[in-house]
């Protein structure tokens, strides 16, 4: 969808680099003639793989809604229209992850497909839809939304267990803390979008250490806005990555008078994704 231009990248937390595990993040943004939509999706930390649903459910969301988009004639303009849609992406994305699940379970050792899912499909969602006329964003678990520079902060949940798409895979829903049903959060008028960020849940410290200096550098970590107001975001495909990574690379130096090494750990102990989303500056007002 003309009107829009957006910059995106992910990096693995501190912690996560220090036992050896993987980013547990991922992103997806698709665009047609008529619409936009974009998706970061967080594996459960404490599933061993859940990397591979994330990665595998941030492109499942972003399609089928993108789909129901295209062959509704984009985003609906009143809540009750924009909650049956996400009902219905809610079941296509669930009947697409069964079916995974399933075969899954038929490969040898694969296991019982609770435990596969638990183990591969648990992941938060965080996104957004925009058309030419209306927008509205949405999520299951906790993250980040910032639409013009205002900041909403999705959870934490009770017992730092957010909700999970493939709860609703699970025979024993009754067991689960949250429900797994999708929650909006804003929508409005696509025209009054001048910038948008969606993030996952590790922006927190981003935000919190904004004050701080890069390891091993003299330079600011900076404020989130630095993303939608700095060209060279939207000019260098792996600026927010870079970015990002040089928050997070850890610095040592020498102490000659103590004879000893310092060292300087990364500000982002989890695992950060954003996708950040900004009108270009020769659209019309109508996106």
């Amino acid at each position: 969808m003309t009107g829009f231009e957006f910059a995106a990248g992910t990096i693995t937390g501190a912690h996560h680099v220090r036992v050896g595990r993987n980013n547990q993040d991922s992103w997806a943004v698709l665009q047609t003639p008529t619409c936009l939509v974009a998706t970061v999706t967080d594996g459960c930390s404490e599933s061993a793989d859940s990397e591979v649903g994330a990665k595998l459910g941030s492109h499942l969301i972003a399609d089928i809604l993108s789909d129901l988009l295209v062959a509704s004639g984009g985003v609906p303009a009143d809540v009750h229209g924009q909650s049956l849609l996400l009902e219905t992406l809610h079941q296509q994305a669930l009947q697409k992850m069964r079916l995974l699940a399933q075969t899954m379970n038929a490969l040898p050792g694969a296991g019982r497909s609770s435990g596969d899912i638990a183990r591969y499909l648990l992941f938060t969602v965080v996104g957004v839809a925009i058309s030419e006329k209306h927008f509205f964003s949405f999520s299951i678990g906790d993250g980040y939304l910032v639409l013009n520079g205002e900041t909403l902060k999705i959870g934490p949940f009770p017992q730092n267990q957010p909700p999970y798409l493939a709860y609703g895979l699970l025979k024993n829903g009754s067991e689960m803390p949250l429900s797994s049903s999708f929650a909006i959060h804003q929508s409005g008028l696509a025209k009054t979008i001048d910038s948008m960020v969606i993030a996952t849940d590790g922006l927190d410290a981003f935000i919190k250490n904004a004050d701080k200096t890069l390891p091993g550098r003299q330079e600011l970590l900076g404020p989130l806005s630095q993303f939608w107001t700095n060209e060279f975001y939207f000019q260098n495909p792996d600026g927010i990555r870079r970015r990002l990574f040089l928050a997070n690379h850890a610095s040592s130096k020498p102490d000659w008078d103590r004879r000893r090494m310092i060292r300087e750990e990364g500000l982002l102990a989890d695992d950060t994704t954003m996708i950040v989303l900004r009108r270009c500056s020769n659209s019309e007002n109508g996106a």
